[in-house]
């Protein structure tokens, strides 16, 4: 999906399930190994997502509630990516790693 779109989604109402569903996607194109290199290194989520792409609807979601956690994250980790999910909840740092990624996907949106 491009980043146009969603900001088009987030100003109709479903922020929640458009952030959470990028959040998910990103986490689902990596490998076990590689969501735990990313954790191990505390890399983030959003690397290769450019600043720029985000300042095109970053004003329309000035005023959509955003609610997504790191739990609503693992629920649907748990449904579609057990394997993911393992790695996140057996790394010492991967619930604060997610933590963080669903903290920067907020301030994206700011």
């Amino acid at each position: 999906m491009r980043l146009q779109d969603i900001g088009m989604v987030l100003a109709g109402g479903f922020g929640d399930r458009v952030l959470l569903g990028i959040a998910v996607g990103l986490l689902e194109q990596s490998s076990p190994k590689g969501c735990y290199e990313w954790i191990r290194d505390n890399r983030s989520l959003l690397e290769d997502v450019p600043d720029e792409d985000w300042d095109s609807y970053r004003e329309i979601a000035r005023n959509v509630d955003i609610d997504i956690t790191s739990d609503s994250i693992m629920s649907q980790l748990k449904k579609h990516r057990l394997d993911l999910l393992g790695v996140i909840l057996n790394h010492p740092e991967g619930r604060n790693w997610l933590d963080r990624q669903v903290a920067e996907i907020k301030r994206k949106l700011e």
